[in-house]
């Protein structure tokens, strides 16, 4: 995340196995999924201000991968 430049970049994907439990992949499923997204001010604001230490963009409240419904 670029927070004076406003953007994310996308470069890694989570997926579920069978059984419904996440992992990261260290690329995203094709090519057109490597990009960078722009986001708004209120978010990038937001975002400078959480810790940097998961690789998730956002986790969730126990540093985990957020569930379908949030």
């Amino acid at each position: 995340m670029d927070p004076e430049a406003r953007t994310i970049t996308v470069n890694k994907a989570m997926e579920c196995d069978s059984s419904g439990v996440p992992s990261l992949r260290h690329v995203t499923k094709t090519a057109a999924g490597m990009r960078t997204v722009d986001i708004p001010q209120r978010l990038a604001a937001y975002m400078a201000e959480l810790p940097r230490d998961n690789l998730l963009v956002i986790p969730s409240a126990h540093g985990g991968v957020l569930t379908d419904s949030a």
